[in-house]
């Protein structure tokens, strides 16, 4: 699993294979690949905890998700072109709306 951890900046570092371009994060992916990814968002929710998450796809199958206080992890069945995107958005306790995309 790669782990993406969003900083209370709002500034992310990731686990190989992931790297910042004009916002968005990439994970490789292989071909028709089933690959899982974890957002941390410890360092940028401080005191506040997640209280729903959600993710779209474009051009891939989200196959199942889950969310703790402060991390949500995605399972995701990449296309065999593999051009595509999830976007976690999260409501936390405090009310606040972020979103992060993965591009693969």
């Amino acid at each position: 699993m790669s782990t993406l951890r969003v900083l209370e900046t709002g500034a992310a570092f990731g686990a190989p294979y992931f790297r910042d371009r004009d916002s968005i994060w990439a994970a490789r992916a292989d071909p028709v690949e089933v690959i899982d990814c974890k957002l941390d968002w410890t360092g940028w929710l401080v005191t506040d905890t997640i209280l729903t998450r959600n993710w779209t796809a474009e051009n891939a199958t989200v196959d199942r998700s889950s969310n703790k206080t402060n991390g949500v992890t995605v399972w995701v069945t990449t296309p065999a072109d593999p051009n595509g995107s999830v976007t976690n958005a999260i409501v936390t306790t405090a009310g606040r709306t972020p979103k992060f995309k993965l591009q693969f």
